[in-house]
């Protein structure tokens, strides 16, 4: 499995895709904590929401997309700040551990992403507008790269307000039931 973060670039008023590649090692789930590391600079939090493939795919058709995906949670993604010494704050968004918190998946046919309530804490997510994002990236992407059942799309991640600190336990709600909590060390 792996993660694809993908956020809509504008240039020449043509959009394209900017898409950070997440690996399994980098995910955290069921809920355990998130061990923030020991650095001089406080990481920044962002979340939005996540579909998961359910089929194998390559060359996938927009108009096919959808039936591509079979479930859908809330995505938190640490951004880390870079080590001078050692890597780039890219380098770092892309491997480290924690680098991006997955809650509990909720199969589409329940929370159809056209009427899903989402929140994470107070901050609401525009769910029909990320599943159409995440169908358009599903289908760019599926033109260079296979995408596997299990593989994640996450769309527009936005900055959460305010932001999580240590010791706090962060929160996220599908239609009124918790879909995502984790604490923060």
């Amino acid at each position: 499995m792996k993660v694809m973060i993908g956020t809509t670039v504008h240039t020449d008023n043509a959009p394209r895709w900017r898409v950070e590649i997440i690996p399994d090692s980098a995910i955290l789930r069921d809920g355990k904590p998130l061990f923030v590391p020991i650095t001089d600079a406080v990481p920044e939090f962002s979340a939005g929401i996540a579909f998961r493939a359910c089929r194998l795919g390559k060359n996938i058709a927009r108009k096919f997309a959808s039936r591509y995906f079979d479930a859908m949670t809330l995505c938190v993604k640490m951004n880390h700040t870079a080590d001078e010494a050692l890597f780039t704050a890219e380098d770092l968004r892309r491997f480290a551990d924690n680098a991006v918190t997955l809650g509990e998946w909720v199969d589409l046919a329940s929370a159809d992403p056209a009427t899903a309530d989402v929140k994470v804490g107070e901050q609401g997510f525009n769910a029909e507008a990320s599943y159409t994002a995440a169908l358009d990236l599903l289908s760019d992407a599926s033109r260079h790269a296979t995408i596997k059942m299990g593989d994640v799309v996450a769309v527009d991640l936005q900055r959460l307000e305010p932001q999580p600190q240590i010791n706090d336990f962060v929160t996220g709600t599908i239609n009124g039931n918790t879909a995502l909590r984790f604490r923060i060390k």
